[in-house]
Parts: C-alpha cells; sequence; structure tokens
C-alpha cells in the first residue's frame, strides 16, 4: 500500500495536495494546463519538485499557462511572457524581451535587477 493511500485530501501537506491535483489533472493527458502560482505556499524542496514536474509536461503537442508574481518559477520551457498590471497588458513577447530590468522595475514601481542562467530567470532589488 502507498505511504498515502489512505490519507483524507485534507490532511496531506500543501505540496503532497498540488502533486495530487496535478496528477489527476495528468491522467486525462491533456493538452493544455493553466495554473495559478503552482509553487506558491510550497517550501523549496517542494516548489522546485513542482517545477520539475512541470517540465516534464512541457514539449511541442502540449501548452502551458502559468500565472505567477515570482519570475524564478517561470520554467525555462516557458516561451512567451505577459506583464499585466490591473488587468491591462503591459508587456508581452518572448520571455528574453520581457523579462528585463527595465520592464520589471516599471511594472512594480521599484528599481529591481534581472538576471538570467540556462533559462531560469532572477529578480533581486537594486
Amino acid at each position: 500500500m502507498a505511504q498515502h493511500e489512505r490519507t483524507m485530501f485534507q490532511r496531506l501537506s500543501t505540496g503532497q495536495k498540488r502533486r495530487l491535483l496535478l496528477a489527476r489533472a495528468l491522467v486525462h493527458q491533456p493538452q493544455a494546463l493553466i495554473l495559478d502560482e503552482p509553487a506558491n505556499g510550497l517550501d523549496m524542496g517542494a516548489s522546485l519538485g513542482m517545477l520539475k514536474l512541470l517540465r516534464t509536461f512541457c514539449g511541442p503537442e502540449h501548452s502551458m499557462i502559468i500565472t505567477t508574481h515570482h519570475i524564478d518559477e517561470i520554467i525555462p520551457e516557458i516561451e512567451r511572457v505577459v506583464l499585466l498590471d490591473r488587468g491591462a497588458i503591459v508587456a508581452d513577447g518572448p520571455k528574453r524581451e520581457v523579462l528585463d530590468s527595465a520592464s520589471l522595475s516599471r511594472l512594480y514601481q521599484t528599481e529591481l535587477r534581472i538576471s538570467e542562467q540556462d533559462g531560469w530567470y532572477r529578480c533581486w532589488h537594486a
């Protein structure tokens, strides 16, 4: 018997619940996923595990939309980024062009610096 096979959903950790819900969605072999802040509320290990799982879904036959406030959660496979401010599109295009210091500083009204390594982006206060 699996470790959590008989555990009630409410008693699972946030990370376990997220993995279970993702597995439930993937069992139907969807062509697209829409995820709202999939790593929100997870500790670092669970967050990295979730992002790793999402990367396995990506490919030419699948689409994924992720909403997030954290650019470090945008997996390398995501190619297009849309920045929103109160529901209005302020930038839309290839990730490399949209995720830059000027665009994000303007959006968040604070001086930010952005770096990229192997398709992963990081932000910090300038």
